[in-house]
């Protein structure tokens, strides 16, 4: 029999929000997405909607302030601040991704150019 497997079964998920915390970023949720696709989770995918009504995937924050929102395979910068303001969606994604997609970065995070995000 299969487990019926929540959020709260992915250790990810629950390391990633506890270290959003921890940072000051309670509740910041491309924070938190950005430390679980920095950890390679394989269950959880961030969506946002923003002003005009364009879904986005959420990949990561970078350094430079700016949130990597991904679409039809087109890599989009916005501001943080902007991005946290928009409506988000999540994904629970109960078997585990076996594929990991390397994106190259237009901006660093954490000091390098790439992220690994589930599929």
């Amino acid at each position: 029999m299969v487990k019926n497997i929540t959020y709260q079964d992915d250790k990810t998920w629950v390391a990633s929000k506890q270290l959003a915390k921890l940072s000051g970023y309670k509740n910041d949720w491309t924070v938190v997405i950005t430390y679980y696709n920095l950890s390679k989770g394989r269950h959880v995918k961030m969506f946002v909607l923003d002003k005009e009504g364009n879904y986005f995937r959420v990949i990561t924050n970078t350094d430079a302030g700016n949130t990597i929102l991904l679409r039809d395979g087109a890599v989009t910068l916005v501001p943080h601040e902007e991005a946290s303001s928009y409506r988000k969606f999540f994904e629970y994604v109960k078997e585990e991704s076996a594929l990991l997609r390397k994106l190259v970065l237009p901006e660093p995070i954490k000091g390098d150019n790439y992220i690994y995000y589930n599929d």
